[in-house]
């Protein structure tokens, strides 16, 4: 069904907007260990 494919793309974006966030995170954490 194209509606389960909608929402099975729309969950993986998510996914990745959450792993991109905590890599974000990660980096700053790292950049406020070295300061």
């Amino acid at each position: 069904k194209i509606v389960d494919y909608y929402y099975e793309a729309r969950e993986k974006e998510e996914v990745q907007k959450k792993a991109k966030r905590h890599e974000l995170d990660e980096l700053i954490e790292g950049l406020k260990t070295t300061d």
